[in-house]
C-alpha cells in the first residue's frame, strides 16, 4: 500500500517498536545518500540498524535469508519496488517491509496490499498518493473477488448452469481487459522522484534537517538528472525544492554552523559568525561542462557530450572549430589545455561572461546553467556535478582488486567531507571514465560500427578484449556510453529526422562472466527527453520467444537500470533479430 504520510505510518512506527531494522541499499548513488540520510536519523534516536549493499537479485535473496531471523521491519532503496515484494520475500506474518523506490511503474500488487508490503514516495509540495494513483489501475479492474479462478479452463461446459456460464463469460472479459490494461500501464518505465528526496523530506519533518543532509539530497538529484533518468519537469520541481531548502537553512543553527558571538558595547548584535566546521551551499549560474574545475578547460570541452556532438570533435574539422570558438572567446591554447585552478585569474573570472557572449554564434546554448556549490571553511569548493561524478566513479570503479561492496562502502566514505584523499580520487576515477567513453565513440564512429538492423533499430557492439570493457560493465556507464553514442551517431546523420525515432542497442563482453554480454537499450531521442523506455518489457516478450527457440537460452535482468539485461555472447544477433522483428510490427 501506498503510504500517505512517511512520518506517522513508518518512522513513527520504527521509532515504537525500537526493534533492529534491516536496510537494503542498491548500488546507486541516489540509494547511497538516502542510506546516510536514514542512518543519520536512527543515530539520532538510536534505533539498531543494519545496511547491506545490495547489486543483484540473488544477493538480495541471500542476504534477506541471512539476515531475516529476529528481525521484523525491512526497508528496501531503490529497490522491489517493480516487482511482487511479498512473492519475493514471502515475510513473517509480523514483519514490515518499507519500500523506498524511484523506479516506475509500481507492481499492482505491492500498491494494493493492505499489510506487510508498504511504498514510500510522497514528498511534501511535490508528490502525493493522488499523483502516483493517477496512473495505476483502479483495484477494481485489476481483482476479481468471486470465486472464478484461472484454472477453471479445465471445466466441462456442460456441466456448468447457465448462471455459470455467464459468469464464467464475464470473468473472460474482466481477465482480457485486465491483461490489456496491465500491459499499457507497464508499457514502459522510467524514473520518479529521488528517494534521498523522500528521506530529506523526513528529515525535515523530523526538525532534524542540515546543510549536510541537503547537500547530500543535492549530489543524489543531480546524479539522477545528468544521468537521464528523470524528465525535465520533474527535475525542476526538485531543483526548486532544494534550493527553497537551501534559503530555509541559509541562517538557521541547526548543524551547529553557526555561532552568536557576544553583544558589541553599544549593545547590539553583530552578525552570525560563521564557525571552520559550517558548510555553505549557494546556486550559482554556471557552465554544463565536465569537471572543468578539475581539470582543464580544453579536456573538459573535448570530453564533454553536448559540445562534442555539436562540433563533431572526432573530425578534424570539429577540432578546428573548436580551436576557432577558444579563439573567438578569447582564451590561449596554452592557457586552456592547464589545470583551471592554473589558469590566468582574470581569465578564469571571466571565463563565463566570455563562452556567455558566443553561445549564440555557435550554437551551443545549452552550455549556461545552474550549479549548487558547497565549502567549508579550510577546504576546497566543489561543484555538486563534480562530487557526484567523483562518487559514482568509485562505485564503478574498474579496480578488480576491489569486491562491489568495497567499491560501496568507498562512494559512501566519499561523501563526507573528512574524506578528501577518497574525493581526489574519485575525481580521476570520474576523468579516467569520461576519456574512456569518448575513445570508445569516437572509435565507433571513425569505424562505422554502428549498424542499422531491418530499418528499426541500430546496434553496435563492444569488441571483446577492449582495455575498458571493466568500465563498461557497469551500469551507469554504460548507459551514459550509449546515449553518448546515439547522439553522436544522430549529429553525423542530422538530416535525416529517421535518426531521430530509431533507438540503439549497445552490446558489450561481461569481464566478470566470460560468455556472458551485457546488452543495454537507449530509446530514441525524441522519447530520451521523456526518460521513458519501452526495452524493459520488449525485453521480456524478446525473451519468451527465444526461450522456445533456443534450449538453452539464459536471460537475467538487472536490478538497477531496467533497460540492463544479460544474455549469452554468442545468442546476441539472435536476439537481436527477434528484437528489431518486435518493433517492426509495433
Amino acid at each position: 500500500m501506498l503510504l500517505t504520510d512517511n512520518k506517522k505510518e513508518f518512522y513513527d512506527v520504527i521509532v515504537q517498536a525500537r526493534a533492529h531494522v534491516l536496510v537494503f541499499v542498491s548500488h546507486e548513488l541516489d540509494s547511497i545518500s538516502a542510506a546516510k540520510i536514514i542512518r543519520f536519523i536512527f543515530e539520532c534516536d538510536h534505533i539498531p540498524h543494519t545496511i547491506v549493499p545490495i547489486r543483484t537479485k540473488n544477493e538480495l535473496l541471500r542476504s534477506y535469508q541471512e539476515h531475516r531471523y529476529n528481525v521484523k521491519h525491512i526497508l528496501l532503496i531503490n529497490l522491489c519496488g517493480t516487482i511482487d515484494a511479498y512473492d519475493l520475500f514471502i515475510p513473517d506474518n509480523d514483519m514490515k517491509i518499507f519500500i523506498a523506490d524511484a523506479h516506475r511503474p509500481f507492481n499492482v500488487h505491492n500498491v494494493y496490499y493492505d499489510n506487510h508490503i508498504y511504498l514510500m514516495c510522497s514528498i511534501n509540495g511535490i508528490n502525493n498518493i493522488e499523483d502516483e494513483f493517477r496512473v495505476i489501475p483502479k483495484y477494481e479492474e485489476l481483482f476479481w473477488d468471486s470465486d472464478i479462478e484461472d484454472d477453471d479452463d479445465d471445466t466441462d461446459v456442460r456441466n456448468l448452469s447457465l448462471d455459470q456460464l455467464e459468469k464464467r463469460n464475464r470473468f473472460k472479459q474482466f481477465e482480457s481487459k485486465r491483461n490489456k490494461l496491465v500491459n499499457d500501464y507497464e508499457e514502459y518505465s522510467y524514473y520518479s522522484y529521488s528517494v534521498a528526496l523522500i528521506f530529506f523530506d523526513l528529515v525535515w519533518k523530523l526538525g532534524k534537517d542540515t546543510n549536510e543532509l541537503l547537500w547530500l539530497t543535492i549530489l543524489a538529484v543531480v546524479d539522477r538528472i545528468n544521468c537521464y533518468k528523470i524528465k525535465e519537469v520533474e527535475s525542476k520541481k526538485e531543483i526548486s525544492y532544494l534550493f527553497d531548502s537551501m534559503v530555509r537553512l541559509r541562517n538557521i543553527r541547526s548543524d551547529q554552523g553557526f555561532v552568536i558571538p557576544p553583544q558589541t558595547n553599544d549593545g547590539t548584535q553583530s552578525e552570525l559568525v560563521m564557525k571552520t566546521n559550517h558548510l555553505t551551499i549557494t546556486y550559482e549560474k554556471d557552465l554544463n561542462l565536465k569537471l572543468f574545475r578539475e581539470w582543464s578547460i580544453y579536456e573538459s570541452l573535448l570530453h564533454t557530450m553536448y559540445i562534442s556532438c555539436k562540433f563533431k570533435i572526432w573530425k578534424f574539422r570539429g577540432q578546428r572549430r573548436l580551436h576557432l570558438f577558444l579563439a573567438d572567446i578569447g582564451i590561449p591554447l596554452n592557457e586552456c589545455r592547464q589545470k583551471f585552478q592554473s589558469m590566468d585569474l582574470d581569465l578564469r573570472k571571466s571565463l563565463l561572461n566570455l563562452i556567455e557572449e558566443k553561445v549564440e554564434k555557435y550554437g551551443i546554448s545549452n552550455i549556461m546553467g545552474n550549479c549548487f556549490m558547497a565549502n567549508r571553511v579550510l577546504h576546497h569548493r566543489y561543484s555538486c556535478n563534480d562530487l557526484a561524478a567523483a562518487s559514482r566513479a568509485l562505485l564503478e570503479s574498474p579496480d578488480k582488486c576491489k569486491r562491489s561492496n568495497q567499491k560501496f562502502y568507498d562512494s559512501y566514505d566519499s561523501l563526507s567531507w573528512s574524506n578528501i584523499d577518497l574525493i581526489d580520487s574519485g575525481l580521476n576515477l570520474a576523468r579516467q571514465q569520461l576519456i574512456s567513453i569518448s575513445n570508445q565513440v569516437r572509435l565507433f564512429m571513425d569505424s562505422h560500427q554502428i549498424q542499422l538492423l531491418n530499418n528499426v533499430l541500430l546496434y553496435v557492439n563492444v569488441s571483446e578484449g577492449t582495455v575498458d570493457e571493466v568500465l563498461f560493465c557497469h551500469p551507469v556507464c554504460l548507459r551514459l556510453l550509449s546515449i553518448y553514442t546515439l547522439n553522436a551517431y544522430a549529429s553525423i546523420h542530422a538530416k535525416s529526422g529517421k535518426n531521430l525515432r530509431r533507438p540503439l542497442v549497445l552490446i558489450t563482453p561481461d569481464p566478470e562472466r566470460p560468455g556472458i554480454s551485457i546488452v543495454c537499450g537507449i530509446s530514441p531521442l525524441l522519447a530520451v527527453k521523456e526518460c521513458k523506455s519501452f526495452f524493459h518489457q520488449a525485453y521480456g516478450t524478446v525473451s519468451r520467444r527465444l526461450a522456445k527457440a533456443i534450449p538453452d537460452w539464459t536471460f537475467e535482468e538487472n536490478l538497477i537500470d531496467p533497460d540492463i539485461i544479460y544474455i549469452k555472447y554468442s545468442d546476441r544477433m539472435a536476439f537481436l533479430n527477434e528484437l528489431s522483428l518486435l518493433l517492426e510490427t509495433n
